[in-house]
């Protein structure tokens, strides 16, 4: 689970911004912190807030990155700091954990299907004409089981490295592997 959702499933945006020292009068509006307010025009519920006059709506991490002029990321880390609520740092490593699995299932099944297109396309005989997805197979191949050792059998910061690089890569193939 990311740290978001977790902030988000344990928190309550009301208790949370009483926290804060925001005044909340007992309907549920405050002062909004997205303009200068005189008078009350933000909603605040259990999971959002909504600004009547401004528009401004969010739930409580994007309220806490507001108030304190933070990226979301570290208003959340601010959150779960000061609730108690998880170990950041697991939930860091339960997401890389998470992201190298999604990686290296992606890697396997693009490895998976360029050596299906060498075996299904190889040529039978020097006059055939080679299929485009065989000359594909034969120059890809060798790159991604390169990248496919890595997730494998590489250091824990090389491939946390590698996928934080290539995560455009990781997209590509997965459009090309829904598109087969």
């Amino acid at each position: 689970m990311s740290i978001f959702k977790t902030i988000k499933e344990q928190l309550n945006l009301i208790d949370t911004a009483k926290h804060y020292g925001v005044s909340i009068r007992r309907n549920g509006f405050a002062n909004c912190i997205f303009h200068n307010d005189k008078h009350p025009s933000m909603k605040l519920y259990k999971d959002h807030y909504h600004c009547f006059a401004c528009g401004a709506h969010g739930d409580v991490i994007s309220f806490s990155a507001q108030l304190f002029g933070l990226p979301p990321y570290e208003a959340a880390k601010l959150l779960a700091t000061d609730f108690g609520i998880a170990d950041i740092k697991a939930i860091s490593r339960k997401q890389q954990y998470l992201t190298e699995n999604t990686a290296r299932s992606i890697l396997t099944e693009y490895v998976f299907s360029l050596k299906s297109n060498r075996d299904k396309y190889r040529p039978c005989s020097p006059d055939e004409e080679l299929h485009p997805l065989y000359i594909e197979s034969i120059k890809l191949l060798p790159l991604y089981e390169y990248y496919l050792d890595i997730l494998t059998s590489g250091s824990k910061e090389e491939r946390k490295l590698f996928i934080n690089t290539e995560r455009r890569l990781f997209n590509e193939l997965q459009a090309k592997l829904r598109q087969r």
